[in-house]
This record gives C-alpha cells, structure tokens and sequence, in this order.
C-alpha cells in the first residue's frame, strides 16, 4: 500500500513539475514567435515607409518643375498682354 501512494505521489509531483515547465516554456515560445511577427511586421512597414518617401521625394521635384512652368506662363502671358495693348 505503501509503495502505491508513494508512486502515486512521485508521479503527481513528476507531472505537476512537467506541466508547469512545460508552460513555462511554451510561453517563452509563443513571446518569441510574437517578437519575430513584430519584427517582420517592422521590416515590411520600414520598406513601406522608404518607398514612400522616395514617391513623396519624386513628386516634389515634379511640383518643382511644374510651378517654375507656370511662372514661365504667366511671365510670358504678361508679356503677351503687353503686347496687345501697345498695339491697341
């Protein structure tokens, strides 16, 4: 009777120490996946964030060229009213 309790003991402990280990573990894991999924998520906004900023970059200088097209037109349509009124 004696030895049935004591390997019932031994196994309960034996078990209670696995599952609480166990946990343990599978928790550092599941942090660890968590810390590579934000990691990955960090990578691809980075590379997002860069694209964009290169898109925001290029429209910058088309806004440049375009503004300085249209000071070029009015420069020119000043002129060409100019002309029309001295020929008035």
């Amino acid at each position: 009777m004696n030895d049935t309790i004591f390997t019932v003991v031994v196994s309960s402990i034996t078990g209670l120490v696995t599952f609480f280990l166990g946990a343990a573990k599978q928790k550092r894991e599941t942090e660890q996946i968590g810390l590579t999924n934000v990691e990955k998520s960090l990578e691809i906004y980075t590379t997002v964030i860069d694209n964009l900023k290169d898109q925001i970059e290029e429209l910058l200088e088309k806004v440049d060229v375009l503004e300085a097209k249209v000071e070029e037109l009015k420069d020119e349509n000043h002129e060409l009213k100019e002309m029309l009124r001295k020929s008035n």
